[in-house]
């Protein structure tokens, strides 16, 4: 039951709107959380029973983590280590085995030469993103910061049906506290605004992404059969896909703000217009935020962070995101993808540090007006190694973009840009536009708090530009929905669930 459906706009979330208002009437927070579990539960259900149980079981074990560790802390002061490495181990072990068994058992056949084969396995939905808020469970609980949690409250931290699939990647400490006021009241604003961002985020997806994503498509299937397109192709193909991929995953991320400010909860902030950074130190901090504050709080700090000299330091952010490619898939080619990420983010704090230090370290280095145009055609780039199913199909996209394809004559080429009457090549230009001019979702709705902490990141707009419950929103919001409803018949799933 995808978001994009008929099934879950038009019976799914009116009939859990409706459940969790009555619940909330006659049953208080309780009755509200209650009615919000089992409502996760069966939409989790939905997609398969044996990944239901799964989740059931983890979230079980390790609510008692949690509890055994408080008892801990009660008796002695400090946490059981030993507990705590239990709850990673298995964690860890459940989503390796789920996710990477396959992967490591090849590669260990592929340089002994042997024969062993591992029979893959369907990916659970969503593990790798209720595996990392598990993980920071545990190890809050560890350091005694888990202390009073209730049981249905972490259950309904785990399954909370709008994030469960594709994220954000929450923490207990911004949502747990929340639940505690669930359904106090009807608050027709929280469902305008809530409304406001799912239908902005289903335009993301509808409207942009699946449209960039068939001539993505195209030209990345035609590599890995052995056709080289032509070099415009190719950089339509790479440009479409970055801009694709960012209104897929930022689409899904407005949705699940908005259905959850629909009851009365509030997400924290995944996107901050992430293409239009400088370098790629400001990227990470704007693209999938929520998982670079994890990487940095549980895995970087964890290595040593900064305290211990630059050169562990920069091994440190390299080897994160060396972790961070392969947590997006078994594969070589987001192994890669993060070590290259890693390596230019090591670049990009080194050169920081030699511009401060050349300058005598006075304030704030102001942008080059080349640097944001750079950072976007390298994240372009790396973007193919990430698209492409293999390692040759990226070498082969690499090489049609320099020209090896079919019809790569400069004049041809040059005619085509100069002449534009490609409908592909409208489309990306339209995307990039649409990147680069308009204001993302959150910084529309600023004046609302549509997210926690926003406040400190999202920058304003101007007044005429900013939300408002009127008549012209209201329109705008309808004409977007309607032209969102032609497009339910085959729902795509969004790139980031086989993640």
């Amino acid at each position: 039951m995808l978001f994009n459906s008929h099934l879950f706009i038009f019976v799914f979330l009116p009939l859990v709107l409706l459940g969790f208002h009555l619940c909330s009437r006659f049953g208080g927070a309780r009755g509200a959380t209650v009615w919000l579990v089992l409502a996760s539960l069966f939409f989790y259900g939905c997609w398969s029973l044996r990944d239901l149980a799964l989740i059931v079981i983890l979230t079980l074990f390790n609510y008692l983590i949690g509890v055994v560790q408080a008892q801990a802390h009660a008796r002695t002061g400090k946490g059981s280590l030993r507990f705590m490495w239990l709850g990673l181990v298995v964690d860890l072990g459940v989503l390796a085995y789920c996710k990477y068994a396959g992967f490591f058992v090849d590669t260990l056949a592929s340089l002994s030469r042997s024969t062993w084969h591992f029979a893959m396995i369907a990916l659970p939905l969503g593990i790798s993103f209720y595996t990392f808020q598990k993980i920071a469970y545990v190890v809050d609980a560890y350091r005694g910061r888990t202390k009073g949690v209730k049981f249905l409250d972490f259950c309904l931290f785990v399954t909370f049906f709008p994030q469960l699939i594709a994220g954000t990647i929450n923490h207990h400490a911004e949502m747990i506290p929340q639940f505690r006021g669930l359904g106090r009241r009807f608050d027709a604003g929280d469902l305008a605004v809530g409304l406001t961002i799912f239908t902005f985020g289903l335009a993301k997806k509808l409207l942009i992404a699946d449209h960039l994503g068939a001539i993505s498509d195209n030209a990345f299937s035609a590599v890995s059969h052995g056709v080289l397109p032509g070099a415009l192709d190719a950089w339509l193909a790479a440009l479409a896909f970055t801009v694709q991929i960012y209104f897929d995953f930022s689409g899904y991320s407005d949705m699940a703000v908005g259905l959850a400010r629909m009851f009365g909860l509030r997400l924290p902030l995944n996107f901050a217009s992430p293409l239009k950074s400088h370098d790629f130190s400001e990227f990470w901090q704007r693209w999938h935020i929520t998982l670079s504050r994890f990487l940095r709080e549980y895995l970087y700090a964890s290595l040593g962070g900064n305290r211990i000299g630059n050169a562990r330091r920069y091994f440190n952010v390299w080897l994160t995101m060396v972790l961070s490619g392969l947590w997006h898939g078994a594969a070589w080619t987001y192994v890669i993808w993060g070590a290259l990420h890693g390596a230019m983010l090591v670049i990009n704090h080194g050169w920081r540090s030699w511009r401060k230090a050349r300058s005598g370290n006075r304030g704030k280095l102001a942008a080059s007006w080349w640097s944001m145009p750079a950072t976007f055609l390298l994240f372009a780039l790396s973007l193919v190694i990430f698209r492409a199913p293999t390692l040759s199909a990226a070498g082969g996209m690499f090489a049609a973009m320099a020209g090896a394809g079919v019809h790569t004559r400069v004049e041809s080429l040059w005619l085509a840009v100069l002449v534009p009457t490609s409908t592909a090549l409208w489309s990306v230009a339209l995307g990039l536009i649409l990147v680069f001019v308009v204001p993302d979702t959150m910084r529309l709705l600023a004046v609302t708090d549509p997210v926690l902490d926003g406040a400190a990141v999202l920058a304003p707009v101007p007044a005429w530009l900013s939300w408002r419950p009127n008549t012209a929103w209201a329109a705008l919001t309808a004409v977007l929905a309607i032209a969102c409803l032609f497009l339910l018949d085959q729902p795509v799933p969004f790139i980031y669930f086989q993640f």
